[in-house]
């Protein structure tokens, strides 16, 4: 997300089309180090369906990639402004919309793109999807909503206590679901909702979190990651780590941001370890203990951007720059 006047659709897509027939490093070995070029501010990444998905914000243009010989497959306007991760539910890529200010909250959806066709078949109401318990979950306005992944049906809505949003901030996010429940990241609080009453059962308290006014530099959604038994998130200043058996978090003390623009605070678990984006131009790989596993590179021009680990390699998103990287993992 960001808070920067968008490009013109025109700007834009003529970006994105000069851009997608730019792959640095397509000759490469799959395994190589390769930039491709993935106009306008990619913020979104993940792997599903044997390719690599990123998603933009400011074209909203969806890009796949073929992780097997670093090629560019399709590329899919969506006809929205996009934010966070592609998720998979009912065998489709489900993305988000991000018609940001306090009208686009209310009234956001997501998109629904059949990996086969690479064709947007539906939209369901809501924005920053995640799968889990047999649903989608979305939030929109102050809530979440539950919904039937086969009808788009809206089978539960679900208000969050200390979820704000005004214009264009949006002060709160669903970052996913996990341990029975799905978990929203409020300014100060993380919140538990079970997924078997449709109820909020728990609002932790995120110590010394401190979600600054929306402004250059602030980081924004964060994701729910599981490693160690243990539940991970970013909100500022950094990293949490949640005991879902005793609904307490704690900061670990790792500092998240601040970014050169508005930035997610991607947080990951992969290959045993945690993957948190600390900068612009870092991604650090952790063990469940904290300890340091390895720092890898990001592009210097930054700008936050989401990550992923798959096909043996780290892939980051520079929203800055108008690439995502792909780098052989150590």
């Amino acid at each position: 997300m960001d808070k920067r006047a968008r490009t013109t659709r025109l700007g834009a897509l003529a970006l994105a089309v000069l851009g997608a027939a730019i792959v640095a490093g397509a000759a490469l070995g799959a395994s190589d180090h390769a930039v491709f070029r993935t106009p306008v501010f990619p913020t979104g990444i993940a792997p599903a369906f044997g390719s690599i998905w990123i998603t933009t914000h400011r074209s909203g243009m969806v890009y796949r990639i073929d992780p097997k010989t670093n090629r560019q497959t399709a590329s899919i306007d969506v006809a929205d402004s996009l934010c966070g991760n592609p998720v998979v539910a009912a065998a489709m890529l489900v993305v988000s919309g991000c018609n940001i200010g306090e009208t686009g909250w209310l009234n956001g959806f997501s998109y629904e793109i059949d990996p086969r066709t690479n064709a947007v078949i539906r939209r369901i109401p809501g924005q920053f999807p995640s799968p889990g318990a047999g649903s989608i979950w979305t939030q929109r306005g102050r809530s979440i909503l539950r919904i039937d992944p086969r009808s788009g049906v809206v089978l539960a809505t679900i208000p969050v206590p200390g979820a704000r949003i005004g214009a264009p901030t949006l002060e709160w996010a669903l970052a996913g679901v996990a341990d029975g429940s799905a978990w929203a990241v409020t300014e100060k609080t993380l919140v538990r909702v079970s997924t078997a009453r449709n109820a909020i059962t728990n609002v932790i308290t995120l110590p010394g979190a401190e979600n600054p006014v929306f402004a250059m530099g602030e980081i924004g959604t964060s994701y729910l990651a599981i490693l160690g038994g243990k539940l991970w998130v970013a909100n500022y200043p950094g990293l949490y780590e949640i005991d879902p058996t005793t609904n307490v978090a704690t900061y670990t003390g790792i500092t998240v941001g601040p970014f050169v623009e508005w930035g997610d605070a991607p947080v990951i678990a992969a290959n045993g370890s945690l993957w948190v984006r600390t900068t612009d131009n870092k991604v650090v790989q952790m063990g469940p203990d904290l300890q340091v596993q390895h720092r890898y590179p990001a592009q210097i021009g930054g700008g936050g951007g989401s990550i992923a680990v798959a096909f043996g390699s780290l892939w980051v998103d520079n929203a800055g720059e108008d690439t995502t990287s792909r780098v052989p993992l150590a």
